[in-house]
């Protein structure tokens, strides 16, 4: 395993030292803005990332939907000199796996995995087969020396060296045939972005009733406004909908959320939840308290 390439992370590939930031969780990085909103079955989660020994620093977020994964980045800067990856996958392919892997125009496919969507194209995307030896106690002194190897399948997106400001959008699609990874890259209407920047990451799916985002500040990202940070879910289904609202830095302050979506009323809400417009667009006050739970307002729609 090549432990500076982790699967969905962004990452400086400045060489860390052993221990680097302490042990068993030590390395904790002064951000508050961690976590998500979900109603059970969808979820919009976000982390504002630091740089474990480097000047790294970017938004992510990760939109949990039917059979894909929308990840998105922004705001990835850093000073270190040295180049800046986000880790689309790193698979274990077992000892000299030969699983067929494509690259095509805007979509990646790995037999017996699934694949990648790459709406923006694949320009900025590497990959690499390779064979990996090594052991356990090469990061864990208590663990065995037995050295093994295996073949592993890696892709990457390269910001280059010393980025200020990169973004990426990709979908991940698990246990995806190649068929259906290449139609979903086709369907240029089925994913709308509505924004992804280091103040807020937003999405669409409108064949889902789906709107969500991830706020890192106050601001408007499409139909959503929120008066701080936060991370709000939308799902639309017939004649109603339901917002989902949570605060995940935790301030425990109360937030507004506007949703510019007409709305004839309230059919119920959360004890949190203080409805303050309906009509031509839905207001609400949240007061979301310390434990970063989802509130929920269900409204029927005009």
């Amino acid at each position: 395993m090549d432990w500076y390439r982790l699967p969905g992370t962004t990452v400086s590939t400045k060489r860390l030292a052993d221990r680097e930031g302490g042990e068993w969780g030590a390395a904790r990085p002064a951000v508050r803005w961690v976590g998500g909103a979900t109603d059970g079955t969808y979820a919009a989660v976000g982390q504002h990332l630091k740089g474990l020994g480097s000047t790294l620093e970017a938004r992510k977020s990760w939109f949990c939907v039917a059979d894909s994964l929308i990840c998105l980045g922004a705001g990835i800067t850093a000073t270190d000199g040295v180049p800046v990856e986000t880790v689309v996958d790193n698979r274990n392919l077992g000892e000299g796996g030969t699983q067929r892997f494509t690259v095509a125009r805007g979509w990646a496919h790995l037999d017996g995995h699934g694949g990648w969507v790459f709406p923006g194209g694949t320009r900025a995307l590497r990959t690499l087969r390779e064979d990996r030896t090594g052991a356990w106690s090469d990061i864990n002194t208590t663990s065995t020396t037995e050295r093994r190897t295996r073949r592993w399948q890696t892709l990457w997106l390269d910001h280059g060296t010393d980025p200020a400001g990169a973004t990426y959008v990709y979908l991940l699609m698990p246990g995806a045939s190649r068929g259906d990874v290449a139609a979903r890259a086709a369907d240029h209407d089925w994913l709308c972005v509505l924004a992804n920047d280091a103040r807020r990451q937003a999405v669409q799916v409108r064949s889902l009733g789906l709107t969500a985002a991830n706020f890192w500040e106050a601001g408007t990202a499409g139909p959503l406004s929120s008066s701080a940070g936060a991370s709000v879910l939308v799902r639309s289904r017939g004649r109603t909908a339901t917002l989902w609202v949570s605060e995940p830095p935790r301030t425990g302050e109360p937030l507004e959320i506007v949703w510019d979506r007409p709305v004839r009323g309230v059919v119920s809400a959360d004890p949190t939840v203080e409805i303050l417009g309906t009509g031509r667009r839905l207001r609400v006050r949240v007061t979301p308290r310390m434990a970063c739970a989802s509130h929920e307002c269900e409204v029927a729609l005009r």
